[in-house]
């Protein structure tokens, strides 16, 4: 409980931490073991979740970290200042997001899983029953309302509703937290997205998930926590998925792609008009994807013949394995005279499979560079590496 607390109050800076990880002597304390092996795991939840990555959890590729770290309440809390400085306590959260449903919806957009591995079943007794005192920090010092908890898990539980906390989602959306003792671990799960009565369901289910994990604790695998494919089960793509695998390898200068995620264009991920499917990888590497009939209404509009029909672009017809691409090397404007330097842009358009996959295109706008102006993939050599590798995912993954 403490500590999913605590994390959720180091996103709004309301709370001061010390992180788990910060320091080497504190690398692995005691406590950090016991309370990852007993967190609500990513696959407990419905399809649709990622993680919600919090600073410092990793890179954009790799699986996230477990954020972990010991609680320091304000001076003003006396009675919760009192237990932690007789009882210390560190334990770990983590906290996932939901980008799209499947089926009939889950109330919970933004959910929280918290866990800390105490001392003692009376240290435990004692630290959920200052857990009000931990919420109010989160809630300008109010003490949440609590109401009374439809069952019980573990060994006791609380049950809090906050009517508006706009961190994650908009203004006006409660939220419901459930805490419990199970031993002397105490756990949380924080529910946010559906009204009072659906948060509290949804709570106590995913509570009971987690119940199961305290009961019998296993480590939080790598395997487990990767979430970069997760998007890839949206109904709401409709189109085949090409891809270049969860990591490419071309050699040469050219370095490793890691891919970043892949999501259906929509909702929470803007794209090109009439694009189905977008897929990511390190180095500013973009993969869009759209119907054969879609990206011809795209190209023939404006934006999308931008670069493709300016004067001084260049332009190769390759062949692929599974189709053909046409390779384009152009400017970020369309000259009237054409530069003597060489070309800024590099891009390619492939037919594949019934659908037209451009890999690198970007609007035509100085602003929307960014990495791609200089990554080491905006070349001839990078886009060709792209389109020898564009490959069908496996349905299973």
């Amino acid at each position: 409980m403490a500590l999913l607390l605590m994390t959720i109050a180091a996103v709004v800076a309301v709370l001061v931490v010390r992180e788990g990880d910060a320091t080497a002597e504190n690398a692995n304390p005691k406590w950090k073991q016991p309370a990852v092996q007993r967190l609500l795991r990513l696959h407990d939840l419905e399809p649709g979740y990622s993680f919600f990555i919090l600073p410092n959890e990793g890179s954009d590729y790799e699986p996230p970290k477990i954020l972990c770290a010991q609680v320091k309440p304000a001076d003003q809390q006396r009675k919760l200042k009192a237990f932690l400085n007789e009882h210390p306590i560190g334990g770990c959260f983590t906290s996932y997001v939901r980008f799209f449903s499947v089926g009939e919806s889950p109330a919970g957009q933004f959910i929280g899983s918290g866990a800390v591995a105490t001392a003692s079943p009376t240290v435990a007794m004692a630290g959920l029953a200052v857990s009000p005192l931990l919420l109010s920090h989160l809630f300008s010092d109010e003490i949440p309302a609590e109401v009374p908890a439809p069952e019980t898990i573990g060994d006791e539980t609380r049950l809090f509703h906050v009517p508006d906390f706009p961190v994650f989602l908009e203004e006006g959306s409660p939220s419901t937290l459930v805490a419990w003792r199970s031993g002397r671990v105490l756990a949380a799960v924080f529910v946010q997205g559906g009204d009072d009565a659906t948060n509290d369901r949804e709570a106590i289910e995913l509570a009971r998930k987690q119940q199961g994990r305290i009961e019998q604790p296993a480590p939080y695998l790598r395997a487990e926590r990767y979430d970069r494919e997760a998007g890839f089960a949206d109904p709401a793509i409709g189109v085949p998925v090409y891809w270049l695998g969860r990591v490419l390898r071309p050699g040469g200068s050219l370095p490793p792609l890691h891919l970043t995620g892949g999501a259906a264009i929509g909702g929470f991920v803007e794209g090109f008009p009439g694009q189905k499917l977008g897929v990511y990888y390190s180095h500013g590497v973009r993969l869009a994807t759209w119907t054969a009939s879609g990206w011809n209404k795209f190209a023939g509009s404006r934006r999308g013949s931008q670069m493709i029909d300016w004067r001084c672009t260049q332009k190769k017809k390759v062949s692929l394995d599974e189709g053909n691409a046409t390779v384009y090397a152009a400017y970020d404007r369309n000259y009237k005279t054409c530069p003597k330097t060489a070309p800024t842009r590099h891009f390619a358009v492939a037919e594949l499979g019934g659908v037209v996959v451009a890999v690198n295109l970007r609007p035509a706008c100085v602003k929307c560079l960014g990495d791609y102006e200089k990554g080491p993939y905006n070349s001839a050599a990078g886009v060709m590496a792209i389109l020898r590798d564009l490959r069908l995912r496996p349905a299973d993954g």
